[in-house]
């Protein structure tokens, strides 16, 4: 998937300068193209930024289990200070307060707040720091962020944001729902279960721009989109593996910490939910030339949200299969039993075949020479 650059300053034709023009031309994008995501977050921020004279403008998207907050869109100068810490876990630092209380967190002595967590940021000189929840009455959908070294934007920033927030949390929702519901139409189309899988991974590979991508559940082998290709993860049978446990995994990433995964190439595993249980875990290798994007986690989340279901993964390990014994009678008629099934000379695909076994059992232990077998059969 394509993106903007940071400071926003690639903008699509047409597009309106008002914020509230901007929201309202970023929700009919994404109900015609979801995965232009990434372009409309960006746009966006940009508007927002300069609408509210803030200095910086950030969103972070709730993963489907309302547990974490990534970091998918940043607008503004000092972009590698905010990325300092790009995952916040529900009621942890400002926008994890946030998203947890379902209410706004703000300060205007960013200095001296001890709720702020990227120092970087603090040692910038700025002082005013607003996080606004994405709020639907079932879910968080993310946050909002804006920071100012002038403290006297932040009441009109809010203002702005009153405005926009329901139409924005609106819009986000029905985007990551939308590209869950293309995935898992694509996946209810797929034949075999390998087939299913494989196009979970490959709308996961498009939404993300990932090289490859496998698939391992719980129970059973794993798939992947280039065989042979990927990277064996660590945890593979030697360790407890923590996206298997709910956790989410990207290498790298100290916020999302698994000491398995090899920091170059980029990886990122993530756990498949379905009814409430980890039945599965998609990971993800992105190029090693450049940085991995913390975006790109969020997405891939809601992607196999509505698709793990229809995936039809086992629930339990396959029993291992009971070995087939063969009896053979010798006493007055020659019988063979397969499983207690007698088998008969053309259960055999040759009819020598059936000769040389019934001679073998009848001279067992008495040496055979070569010419002797040639001729009895």
């Amino acid at each position: 998937m394509p993106h903007l650059p940071l400071d926003g300053s690639a903008r699509i034709p047409g597009m309106p300068a008002d914020v509230l023009s901007t929201v309202s031309w970023a929700a009919e994008t994404l109900s015609r193209e979801p995965r232009q995501l990434f372009h409309v977050v960006r746009v966006l921020l940009s508007d927002l930024r300069r609408a509210t004279g803030m200095d910086g403008a950030e969103l972070y998207l709730a993963d489907p289990q309302q547990s974490v907050l990534i970091l998918s869109g940043y607008a503004g100068k000092d972009a590698e200070a905010f990325l300092e810490k790009c995952v916040f876990h529900f009621g942890e630092g400002f926008p994890g307060l946030a998203a947890a209380g379902r209410q706004i967190v703000e300060t205007r002595n960013l200095e001296s707040d001890e709720r702020y967590l990227r120092e970087r940021v603090r040692a910038l000189g700025y002082h005013a720091f607003l996080s606004y929840p994405l709020l639907l009455p079932h879910a968080v959908v993310g946050v909002l962020n804006l920071a100012a070294r002038d403290v006297r934007q932040v009441e009109a920033a809010k203002r702005s944001l009153a405005l926009i927030s329901p139409l924005l949390a609106a819009s986000l929702y029905a985007v990551m729902t939308s590209l869950g519901e293309r995935t898992l139409e694509r996946v209810r189309q797929a034949r075999t279960p390998r087939d299913r899988a494989l196009a979970l991974l490959e709308d996961s590979l498009e939404a993300s721009s990932g090289l490859r991508a496998a698939l391992r559940p719980l129970h059973g082998d794993q798939i992947e989109t280039h065989p042979d290709q990927m990277r064996p993860c660590g945890c593979d049978g030697k360790a407890p593996c923590p996206a298997q446990a709910g956790q989410i995994c990207v290498s790298g990433m100290p916020e999302l910490p698994c000491a398995a995964l090899p920091v170059n190439p980029h990886v990122v595993c993530l756990p498949v939910w379905d009814a409430g249980e980890v039945k599965a875990v998609t990971t993800v290798q992105f190029s090693a030339r450049g940085d991995l994007h913390a975006e790109s986690v969020a997405p891939l989340l809601w992607i196999s949200r509505l698709a793990a279901g229809a995936l039809e993964l086992p629930t339990t390990a396959a029993a291992p299969e009971t070995p087939v014994w063969l009896d053979i009678e010798t006493l007055g008629a020659f019988r063979i039993r397969r499983g207690g099934e007698v088998l008969s000379p053309k259960d055999f695909r040759r009819r020598q075949a059936y000769q040389l076994l019934k001679l073998l059992v009848t001279r067992w232990g008495r040496p055979l020479h070569t010419d002797e077998l040639c001729e009895a059969l």
